[in-house]
């Protein structure tokens, strides 16, 4: 499936899909986004396990070559508000692979928070999900994470739990929810209901 390079979604907010040139940018957005609201899950502070399987050029480079992988750059206003990452076929529970669609990753700079970016990135991947004939999108959150009431009220809800797997995080902070929404299927040619 072509994904469009940029998609205007609103009158502030873009996506950007990545691209070669723009790995350097997706990788410094990511880090600061996830030094601004994750340090406190590691020992020492120390993210950097993480950062390396998930920011750093050689790592995305790989990534943006598996065709099962989107990547994009979010813009508020023409400038880099966030990233986030798709696995465009990942099972969950009793769902197939060819049933759901994972965003494996979605960090915001803090300052981007509370302006309705996440919301327009949501509605952005659901959009997709639904245009890919899925029939969830899901995703992992920390337990003690401030954005689970936000995944809640826009209609994730939690089926199972999971622990990160990484050595050097805290006591206590290991601890993730799996959230899945269901993706209504359009069918244009349906009759309608009475």
């Amino acid at each position: 499936m072509q994904h469009q390079m940029e998609n205007r979604v609103t009158d502030t907010i873009s996506l950007e899909r990545l691209r070669p040139n723009t790995i350097p940018l997706y990788c410094q957005i990511g880090e600061q986004s996830y030094r601004e609201h994750y340090l406190h899950l590691w020992k020492n502070e120390n993210p950097e396990s993480y950062l390396n399987d998930s920011f750093v050029p050689n790592t995305v480079k790989r990534e943006l070559d598996d065709h099962n992988c989107a990547h994009y750059i979010v813009l508020y206003q023409k400038r880099p508000a966030g990233v986030f990452k798709l696995i465009l076929h990942k099972a969950v529970g009793h769902y197939g692979e060819s049933e759901a669609l994972l965003l494996q990753k979605i960090y915001l700079k803090q300052r981007m928070t509370g302006l309705g970016v996440g919301k327009v990135c949501l509605d952005f991947v659901c959009q997709l999900a639904q245009e890919m004939g899925k029939k969830v999108v899901w995703l992992d959150t920390m337990k003690k994470s401030r954005a689970l009431p936000f995944y809640q009220g826009y209609g994730f809800h939690i089926v199972g739990e999971t622990q990160l797997p990484y050595q050097h995080i805290r006591k206590g902070e290991r601890e993730q929810y799996i959230l899945v929404k269901e993706i209504p299927l359009t069918n244009p040619s349906a009759p309608p209901s009475s």
